[in-house]
């Protein structure tokens, strides 16, 4: 049973989950996109974008009420080419996947099941979490992962600076082998020089090396390959400076774990946008817009090519985040 916030129409959200996997570039007017991330969430407060769908699905979704968010992914991800863009269109599998986004908590902490629930039974593919500094990213989704069978779970995002590499790894291990393996997804992002300082206490240090020791140390401790060392710009295990008692060893996950948890990366500059295609399983884009693969594309093949094998975009996947209102009146949704 649905509450009256969550009440969904199923027939008609299938029809609009069914209108938007048929959606393609090029051939007709395409939603505008929000990729940024507020505190290090990929949630806005309702309303505070001014957004909307093409008529075509918002035709297809009439008395929907919720969700107000919707993940869209695409793999390759030509979903946001322009019209006449030079960017070369990727001729492999089109099919968007939908994710439902429920950001992090106001004042109280409400995690809303019935709609996750309803998501999953209508096919989506995933549900995000966010944090800022407040609710954090991974508990709800423990929650989620208990009263649901197959929606994937992803943060978006888990901030390097709320935990070590070696927690983040543990924390996603436990629930992807809890909700049965092959559901946890692990964005990360470095959030901003106000969270990080102001409220872990952390350094901003250099967050290209930062973010790229965080996930050479994650792969590490996911596959168990051997006892996990890493000397790395930013982070180095076991560690060895300032403080150090001198007696650190280094050590394996005692739970054997899903080796291929995807690591995604919630990046916007050249430099980082270079990296996640380099090291990550996915991209949370910022500020990813309509016609943005044109700018972002070179930067996207340039990591590629530094990863050094073979890895395209038909490895990757990309998700954006869709600011949606859906109506009974077209016009009044806008």
């Amino acid at each position: 049973m649905l509450d009256s916030k969550h009440r969904v129409e199923a027939s008609r959200l299938r029809q609009s989950h069914q209108a938007a996997r048929a959606f393609r570039v090029g051939e007709r007017e395409v939603a505008e996109v929000q990729g940024e991330f507020h505190g290090g969430g990929s949630s806005v407060p309702s309303g505070a974008l001014d957004r909307r769908l093409p008529n075509f699905i918002m035709a297809q979704g009439n008395g929907i009420r919720e969700p107000p968010f919707i993940a869209a992914f695409m793999h390759p991800p030509t979903l946001f080419k322009r019209s006449g863009a030079s960017y070369p269109p990727a001729r492999e599998d089109l099919t968007m996947k939908l994710g439902l986004s429920i950001g992090y908590s106001g004042a109280h902490l409400e995690v809303p099941v019935a709609l996750v629930q309803r998501a999953e039974e209508l096919g989506y593919d995933s549900v995000w979490s966010a944090e800022a500094y407040g609710s954090d990213a991974i508990t709800p989704l423990a929650f989620l992962a208990a009263r649901t069978n197959r929606i994937k779970l992803g943060t978006g995002i888990m901030q390097l600076a709320a935990r070590t590499p070696a927690n983040a790894a543990m924390s996603a291990a436990s629930i992807d082998a809890m909700s049965g393996g092959g559901r946890f997804i692990a964005g990360l992002g470095v959030s901003g020089p106000q969270i990080v300082e102001g409220w872990y206490g952390q350094p901003w240090g250099k967050p290209y090396y930062r973010v790229k020791d965080y996930v050479a140390i994650m792969r590490k401790i996911f596959k168990r390959e051997e006892p996990v060392t890493h000397e790395g710009r930013e982070i180095s295990l076991p560690y060895k400076g300032e403080g150090s008692a001198g007696l650190a060893k280094p050590l394996k996950s005692i739970l054997h774990m899903n080796p291929d948890i995807p690591i995604y990366l919630a990046t916007g500059g050249e430099t980082m946008v270079k990296l996640t295609a380099e090291i990550a399983d996915g991209w949370l884009p910022m500020g990813f817009v309509p016609g943005a693969m044109e700018e972002y594309g070179p930067w996207l093949e340039e990591g590629f090519r530094r990863a050094g094998n073979g890895k395209s975009l038909k490895d990757f996947t990309i998700q954006a985040s869709v600011h949606v209102e859906v109506d009974n009146d077209v016009k009044g949704a806008r």
